[in-house]
């Protein structure tokens, strides 16, 4: 007995380190480095002054919208303006919407914007919202306000704290010289390895905790499929290698799941605080993660059938008030400053509320993040293993699936356009996690009845199915470790625009100003960029089309398939240069849709 509890534990252990260390080698992409600085700047720009001009015009930003942009962009929000137009234009439209920006004697601020960003952020937008609350912050004056409160205090603080361990141990140099950061990218490329590193670890007991519910639940077979499934599929991967709130919070939210099943089996008081403090702490990274509360009245309802006495809508209402203000009082006291600045927070959710709505279009959901989070083949067996529960009908399937479906549904329907973005599966990895548990449960089930010649077709099934979902992750591995100084494809772009289009040409860009995780990094300054092509429905109206046109094809555009602005570009436009890394399995061809990592650039030339 002991030595087969071992050799489970050795399994699980194995399977979590190698999904640690896997994650790891993707950590350093697309991070800021000198050879984008090259590309970007070239030699005369590289001075004193003009970095100078970069902190200020950073800087004035704060000055315009003060501390909490994002508030800023919610205040605007409300009044029917938007920010882009208030905040980072600088430069007037003209009558067909399109924006000309090019520098004489006076570079543009779009453009200064744009060069900031290619300098000191990575090519994760939201990573750098991350570092700009850490930065708001004044220890020395004990003010420990991020003035941002989306990530969370028990996110936001961590992180702060683990750059300031790496600061004393002289691994980072923190300094609030902006200047400092633009000459060395390479020590502002750190705060990026050392913040994906906390997402790497959370990933890496993501699998721990799936093994751990599904054991407490089912089996140490189930257990184990579960945790290798969770360990292989791509969201994980994606997750553990982005400085963003959602694994540390998933790690959280699935931990107060699992003292939520312990309450199932046995009911002690403790199980009831320590499930709160894990969902309080998910809570004050992710406000989302607040909806797993819902498990518990399910747990105690199923808890209470059958033979045992039933419990009454008070008694599971009391208890689940008891869990939820324990989340409520570790919210609080890891969110303090957003008490103080609660009209700041009041003004945030209302920016990023903007980007959820209910749609009549669930299904765009099921198909589209779900099954890329997944892979297809792991897709198709979880849909069919929630049908086998069903017929099963085993309490524990059933007390699962009346949780976790009604919440996907629920998702499905409320995602608004976002539903239509593969990466949006990110808000919601603990119900993806969770999920795996069926398919492994079935394929355990199956194994076990059926009979000796079944076996092996089961196990040729689960293979394959390992062996893409596999496939997936190397994917991703390659494309992520492909995003350096060296190899990235917009990087390469970046050098090809430098040496082939002639100075003072003009190049067309969809946005209002070049985005780093979307354009390849080039010497803006040196051409006339006509921007803002986003919205623009016919090339026919445009005045004064670019002669060169350079379009990122970002993981939105590969799923909807829409490479090109508009339907009569082809009439305007030839491609003479694509630079995409493409991955091959046989017949089969892999496209990235859940990371900007090492996007494909194609680069058009006026043929008018």
């Amino acid at each position: 007995m002991y030595n087969k509890l071992l050799k489970e534990h050795g399994i699980i252990l194995s399977i979590v380190i190698v999904s640690f260390v896997i994650n790891l080698l993707g950590i350093r992409w697309g991070v800021p480095n000198y050879c984008r600085t090259e590309l970007a700047l070239g030699d005369k720009l590289k001075t004193g002054q003009f970095y100078k001009i970069l902190a200020d015009t950073r800087n004035e930003i704060y000055v315009k919208t003060g501390q909490n942009t994002a508030a800023y962009a919610g205040m605007l929000r409300e009044k029917g303006m938007s920010y882009k137009e208030m905040v980072n234009r600088s430069t007037p439209g003209r009558k067909n919407g399109t924006i000309m920006l090019k520098s004489n004697k006076i570079i543009p601020k779009e453009i200064l914007h744009a060069i900031n960003s290619y300098l000191v952020r990575s090519k994760q937008g939201d990573e750098q919202n991350m570092l700009s609350a850490i930065a708001k912050m004044r220890p020395k004056k004990l003010d420990f306000n991020p003035h941002f409160f989306i990530p969370g205090g028990s996110y936001v603080y961590l992180l702060a704290g683990w750059f300031y361990l790496a600061d004393k141990v002289g691994y980072l140099n923190i300094t609030p010289d902006l200047t400092f950061y633009h000459t060395h990218p390479e020590e502002m490329a750190k705060f990026y390895i050392l913040g994906r590193m906390i997402s790497g670890i959370s990933t890496a007991f993501l699998v721990l905790i799936i093994y751990l519910i599904a054991r407490k639940l089912y089996d140490k077979n189930t257990a184990l499929v579960s945790a290798l499934f969770s360990a292989i599929i791509p969201m994980t991967f994606i997750e553990a290698n982005v400085m963003k709130q959602h694994s540390y919070a998933s790690f959280w939210s699935l931990l107060s799941i699992y003292f939520m099943i312990k309450i199932y089996m046995s009911d002690k008081r403790k199980y009831y605080l320590y499930s709160g403090i894990a969902l309080g702490l998910a809570a004050s990274a992710a406000f989302n993660t607040w909806v797993y509360l819902c498990f518990l009245p399910v747990v105690l309802f199923f808890r209470s059938i059958p033979g045992r006495q039933l419990n009454n809508l008070f008694t599971i209402t009391r208890q689940t008030i008891y869990v939820f203000i324990i989340s409520l009082l570790v919210f609080i006291i890891t969110n303090p400053y957003l008490f103080v600045s609660f009209q700041e927070f009041i003004y945030e959710m209302k920016w990023i509320g903007g980007h959820h709505s209910f749609v009549l279009t669930p299904w765009n959901f099921l198909y589209i993040p779900l099954r890329e989070s997944l892979g297809s083949l792991l897709w198709i067996i979880l849909f069919a293993s929630i049908i086998y529960a069903f017929i099963k009908k085993e309490k524990c399937d059933i007390m699962l699936l009346s949780f976790l479906l009604p919440l996907l549904i629920f998702i499905a329907f409320a995602t608004g356009y976002q539903g239509q973005y593969a990466g949006y599966m990110r808000y919601y990895l603990p119900l993806l996690l969770l999920l795996l548990i069926f398919p492994a449960r079935s394929i355990v089930d199956i194994y076990k009845r059926v009979g000796k010649f079944g076996k092996p077709a089961v196990l040729i099934l689960v293979s394959i199915v390992i062996i893409y979902t596999v496939s997936l992750r190397i994917s991703y591995i390659v494309w992520l470790s492909r995003d350096n100084e060296k190899q990235s494809e917009s990087v390469k772009a970046g050098k090809w625009i430098n040496e082939n289009i002639p100075k003072d040409s003009s190049i067309g860009i969809l946005k209002y100003t070049p985005h780093v995780d979307i354009d390849p990094p080039f010497r803006f300054t040196d051409y006339r960029i006509i921007s803002n092509f986003e919205p623009i429905e016919s090339f026919s109206r445009v005045d004064e089309l670019p002669e060169y046109f350079v379009i990122g094809e970002t993981p939105e555009m590969i799923i909807t398939k829409k490479l090109v602005p508009t339907k009569d570009f082809a009439n305007f436009y030839k491609l003479i240069k694509h630079f995409k890394h493409e991955i091959k399995l046989g017949p089969f061809q892999f496209h990235n849709v859940l990371s900007p990592a090492d996007l494909t650039v194609s680069i058009y030339k006026n043929i008018k």
